[in-house]
């Protein structure tokens, strides 16, 4: 029989099994460490009552699956460091970084967090490096995610799915070797999130940790922050208590404000980046109809000649150098002000236009075949590379270096044309992550059962564990809102404010899964709990048949310690609450068996008293003859004494004699007879109760 955590197995009788102080169900171990420890072993009984030993080869066998996908994850990253030398760069914001490394002062467009990586890696001399770096930090990822959801009792085969697409996404592995923020971003990001999933109350100095994380997130890419602002509502729903709560906040609010003061006095502003205006007027100008909307005379420069249908992308709009926001008036800041004005009328007033165009970008992420449009960044930037490609991908112009210079770039055949070949196929598709986001939405809303199991025979530990499987259920839809909601984040604010590209999806692939698996762990327990019965019986609760033939003595009872899982602590307390159950019942079947005796005792001693009365009747009987033989011989010898007649001699007398003395002699040995049969009751009382399945305590007869 195998022991699983959701059903321990039925407790033997210590006296058919040879002590062992390793097992947590002995008889000599005190009952209160039994039911705090109460581990969890794995094994088997064989056809003759023995435990069999586990196969030490389960556990590699259970992550297999995800041994094959990680595998294969560092053989494809391995291809791509070596097929291309010494990395990939995006003609804007990687020359901006490798500019920005030197950190002399804070750009006003992108933030100081990944120029500070460059600059650590810039003591390597090579490009090259940081590839490698950030390859291997996409594989922590795919480990990080599945030794948490493993962690959280998900099967493995769903944790190793729910790690594949970011081991094997052909656009994750172009996107780290690019030297760009985004692979540094997610490893801050999958970091803080593990360390706040992992338990069911973070501690102190993991809400530290996850503040620090989230903080270095917000420095690489500005929409870590609002990641953060959702981390501080998943604190509150959860109920983590204040000084948890102020010390996430604490460690998130230090970094920040320092670099705000940084920010500040370079740019006379307290924020992490600046040109949030011309971000925001490249977004709305492709919609924008001047004649619907009321404009200063000043912002009337920064409406588009070309029809709505015909306009260029954002993108456009923000770098170009025919962008009309070149054109504005004033200074800067009066400039800045004119396009949050234009911005302002164009939401205002062009609401419904702005609303379909946002939601129309963010499904379009999950349509399949990674389709693109005329105002939409082309996705051959983010494939791999050939030899020659056009400048509009700006990813073709020379590389720069860490120190100025222009390292070669190198593609080795063929196995950078295998690499291609793999990149247009190997991806995630959006119709699938849109069935993740549908199967989490799905977990969150389902309600689980309402109402506890009433109370029937030793029902008290099946609603405490009804109680523990309810907060863990709570504690599952709370942690899947936080992964869809932050999910949903990644591709709304980018449609929102900037423009649509694949490249913003990347951080869907470290979230949508997980919350997937999370939600189909969640359905599981509902489904349980659905069926689970009404009402709570010893049998429900499985406590062992006293009737039922237990395991005979065998030498492979003993288990190995090696082969013990300690549960967790939702597990454990289910396992205490059981353990006391089934002690509970064999209490009550030893005294049932202890009742039993004590009334063939009753019995006897009845039997007895009944016997003591007859014998007292026969000794009163005894000696009213003996008194009535003596009345009768005094008579007859006044008698003779008056009358004096002849009278025989000897024979006559003895004969009267002799028949006293056997009337007496009877009596005796009755009397003999009774006395020994109430000393062999005292000495020697049976008790029709013994038997070897009875191991309760002996309790003396009251005599």
């Amino acid at each position: 029989m195998v022991t699983s955590p959701d059903r321990p197995a039925p407790r033997t009788d210590p006296t058919h099994q040879t002590a062992d102080p390793t097992l947590p169900h002995e008889a000599a171990e005190p009952a209160h460490e039994a039911a705090s420890v109460a581990p969890v072993r794995l094994g088997g009984v064989d056809a003759a009552g023995g435990e069999v030993r586990p196969w030490h080869g389960r556990r590699l066998v259970r992550h297999l699956p995800f041994a094959v996908l990680f595998a294969a994850g560092v053989v494809l990253r391995t291809l791509v460091a070596y097929a291309y030398r010494p990395a990939f760069e995006f003609n804007g914001d990687s020359y901006a970084y490798l500019r920005l490394s030197t950190l002399r002062s804070p750009d006003p467009m992108r933030p100081a967090g990944y120029p500070a990586f460059l600059r650590l890696m810039s003591h390597t001399g090579d490009l090259w490096w940081v590839t490698v770096i950030q390859h291997g930090a996409g594989l922590a990822i795919g480990v990080a995610l599945y030794a948490l959801l493993v962690h959280r009792r998900v099967a493995a085969p769903i944790a190793a799915l729910a790690a594949a697409p970011v081991l094997l996404d052909a656009y994750e592995l172009v996107l780290e070797h690019y030297v760009m923020a985004e692979s540094l971003y997610l490893a801050l990001l999958v970091g803080a999130l593990v360390a706040l999933l992992w338990s069911p109350r973070p501690a102190l100095w993991t809400c530290g940790l996850a503040g620090l994380l989230l903080a270095g997130a917000g420095l690489v890419r500005t929409i870590g922050v609002g990641v953060a602002v959702l981390v501080l509502g998943w604190l509150l729903l959860r109920r983590v208590g204040w000084l948890r709560l102020g010390t996430f906040a604490v460690a998130l609010a230090v970094p920040l404000a320092g670099y705000a003061s940084w920010f500040h006095s370079a740019h006379g502003t307290y924020s992490l980046t600046g040109g949030d205006a011309v971000w925001m007027y490249g977004r709305v100008a492709p919609i924008a109809e001047c004649d619907r909307l009321r404009l200063p005379v000043q912002a009337l420069v920064l409406c588009s000649p070309h029809p709505v249908a015909e306009r260029p992308d954002p993108s456009f709009y923000v770098w170009s150098g025919s962008s009309p926001h070149w054109r504005l008036p004033g200074t800067p800041d009066e400039q800045e002000a004119l396009m949050r004005e234009f911005t302002h009328q164009v939401i205002r007033y062009q609401f419904v236009d702005y609303t379909r165009m946002v939601a129309g970008e963010v499904l379009h992420y999950f349509r399949p075949g990674h389709p693109v449009g005329h105002r939409d960044w082309p996705i051959e930037t983010w494939r791999f590379p050939t030899v020659d490609e056009p400048r509009y991908l700006h990813n073709a112009e020379p590389l720069l270096g860490f120190d100025g210079q222009h390292p070669t770039r190198t593609i080795r055949e063929p196995i950078a044309g295998h690499l291609r070949g793999y990149g247009r196929y190997g991806y995630t598709p959006g119709p699938l992550l849109a069935g993740l986001l549908a199967l989490a939405v799905l977990a969150i809303v389902i309600p689980g059962r309402r109402r506890a199991p009433r109370l029937g025979s030793r029902g008290g530990s099946a609603r405490r564990r009804f109680r523990v499987r309810t907060v863990e259920q709570a504690r599952l839809r709370a942690d899947i809102a936080l992964l869809a909601a932050a999910g949903l984040a990644f591709l709304v604010v980018p449609a929102a404010t900037v423009c649509f590209d694949y490249r913003y999806m990347l951080p869907v692939l470290v979230l949508f899964p997980p919350a997937a698996a999370l939600g189909a762990r969640r359905l599981t327990l509902v489904h349980r709990s659905r069926r689970a019965p009404d009402e709570i019986t010893s049998t429900d609760l499985w406590a062992p048949d006293p009737l039922a033939p237990r395991p005979t003595t065998s030498t492979s009872t003993k288990v190995d310690t090696d082969t013990e899982i300690q549960p967790d602590a939702d597990h454990r307390l289910e396992a205490n609450h059981r353990v006391d159950v089934d002690r509970r019942v064999e209490a009550d079947h030893r005294m049932e068996a202890d009742r039993q005796p004590s009334a063939d005792h009753r019995a006897d001693a009845e039997r007895h008293a009944e016997v003591d009365h007859h014998v007292g009747t026969d000794d009163r009987a005894g000696a009213d003859d003996r008194a009535g033989a003596d009345d009768r011989a005094g008579a007859d010898d006044r008698r003779g004494a008056e009358i004096r007649p002849t009278v025989p001699s000897g024979p006559a007398a003895t004969a009267s004699t002799g028949s006293a003395a056997a009337s007496v002699g009877e009596s005796a040995v009755g009397a003999s007879a009774v006395g020994a049969d109430d000393a062999g009751f005292d000495t020697a009382p049976v008790r029709l109760g013994d038997h070897l399945d009875d191991v309760g305590p002996r309790r003396r007869r009251r005599r």
